[in-house]
């Protein structure tokens, strides 16, 4: 289940208008949020099977290492949202993570999803475009000893006098139809290396697309986690909008409709649960477990990516 948002993008809509058309006989479930068998829009197209492709994606302007593409199950809860998550870990030193879902099944929930290695570059190129903020930026550090009850073996032997710091993040983001990112959510976590006591520092970056009708209840309070080996900083935020199924509505009027699943409703919600791990001896890890629903949410895909660093 998805959604998307755009004023600015009623131009490229209307120009486009003549694409949305729904197949001769489709069934349309009033309310459904599926994408009807055979209608299309910019950017989206319904395959056989109930799949849903995306045509513009991030992927398509980076320079994606080892890609490779693989389906996965999700998970269906009771109101019918389908949750895309993933998680991974990876050792100090190695490049940062990407994966972008490039086709979606909502009535399975399954959804296809392109990943690989990204450079510095790109993954600075990705950040840029969605470090606007528009959302209180939340950041909090835990002082004293974080590092009690992590020491390794090697501590007494690589610990400094002054600490050293290592600092990562994990990031999400939803995207529409025309590749602009409406949400995002960056958690960044810094923290201390090989068991020497030290302080957490973490930031916590909301995002969404500036030139819309956005509502959100603002980041979940930034809590620590003591993990094994090391630290946890898991963040949620919702966003909530009506503008894009309403411009969908207005635009394209009963194939747009029939388009975004014949919902009863312009209201949309786009969730992300994102979380940054940092272990002692410097590696990282990652996880997010995001949803959306509403109208049109099946126009709208997924995208993660992680890195050492720091970002917004």
């Amino acid at each position: 289940m998805r959604t998307t948002v755009i004023v600015l993008a009623s131009a490229a809509l209307l120009a486009a208008s003549s694409a949305a058309v729904a197949a001769p006989g489709t069934s349309v479930v009033p309310g459904s949020g599926d994408l009807a068998a055979g209608a299309s829009l910019p950017g989206v197209v319904a395959a056989p099977g109930g799949w849903v492709d995306y045509t513009q994606t991030l992927a398509s302007s980076l320079t994606l290492q080892n890609a490779t593409t693989t389906t996965f199950g999700g998970t269906r809860a009771a109101d019918g949202t389908c949750t895309v998550a993933g998680a991974g870990s990876t050792t100090a030193g190695s490049s940062g993570s990407y994966q972008e879902e490039v086709a979606f099944n909502p009535q399975t929930c399954q959804e296809r999803v392109l990943s690989g290695s990204l450079s510095r570059g790109d993954l600075a190129q990705l950040n840029a475009g969605t470090g606007g903020l528009s959302n209180t930026v939340q950041q909090a550090t835990s002082p004293g000893t974080a590092a009690a009850g992590v020491q390794q073996a090697a501590t007494k032997a690589q610990a400094a006098a002054a600490t050293s710091y290592q600092q990562a993040y994990s990031k999400t983001a939803w995207i529409d139809p025309l590749n602009i990112t409406i949400t995002s959510l960056a958690v960044n976590l810094k923290w201390p290396l090989y068991g020497a006591g030290g302080t957490l520092t973490a930031r916590v970056n909301p995002y969404d697309f500036p030139y819309d009708g956005w509502s959100s209840g603002g980041p979940s309070p930034i809590g620590f986690q003591s993990v094994s080996g090391g630290w946890a900083v898991d963040e949620t935020d919702q966003f909530t909008n009506t503008d894009f199924a309403t411009l969908v509505y207005a635009v394209f009027g009963l194939a747009g409709w029939i388009a975004c699943g014949a919902p009863l409703t312009a209201t949309a919600h786009f969730n992300h649960n994102v979380t940054v791990l940092g272990y002692s001896n410097g590696n990282r890890g990652w996880a997010w477990n995001d949803s959306a629903n509403g109208a049109c949410t099946d126009l709208v895909h997924h995208a993660a990516w992680n890195d050492y660093g720091w970002t917004s």
